[in-house]
């Protein structure tokens, strides 16, 4: 029996995108910790979190989607 989830059918392609959904919120848990341990306001802090955050998701979602692209022909 196949699934769409069977790692074995989509190799590297499941793993890698397991990876980018683990690594889209370390810097804003960092921008949280550097703003609730140092001088930086915490608001300050999760803004620049979120802010570093973007070009993960960015290349999640356009660069490489999890989705292979529709070839209409």
């Amino acid at each position: 029996m196949s699934t769409n989830t069977d790692y074995r059918e989509h190799g590297s392609f499941a793993r890698r995108h397991d990876l980018l959904l683990a690594l889209l919120p370390l810097p804003l848990l960092l921008g949280a910790v550097v703003g609730a341990t140092t001088a930086v306001s915490l608001t300050t802090g999760l803004w620049a979190g979120s802010l570093l955050s973007l070009p993960v998701l960015c290349y999640a979602v356009f660069v490489d989607p999890p989705a292979p692209a529709l070839i209409e022909g």
